[in-house]
């Protein structure tokens, strides 16, 4: 999903992170850049295996997705 094999624009890179919580995995990619001495995200990705325990799968859903 983050292409992450393919290069980044100058002045861009990209990270990622994961972690166990609350009985799943999770994953992030984020797209960040410095512009003007500030840093940018431009873009992050989620993942995640949370398996079948999840008792509302649109509030797990809503913690992960930005608006």
């Amino acid at each position: 999903m983050a292409e992450w094999k393919k290069k980044p624009p100058k002045g861009r890179a990209k990270g990622f992170g994961f972690f166990f919580s609350h009985q799943g995995y999770f994953a992030e990619v984020v797209d960040a850049g410095v512009e003007d001495g500030r840093i940018t995200v431009h873009n992050v990705w989620v993942a995640a295996d949370v398996g079948s325990h999840i008792v509302n799968p649109f509030g797990a859903l809503n913690q992960v997705k930005a608006r």
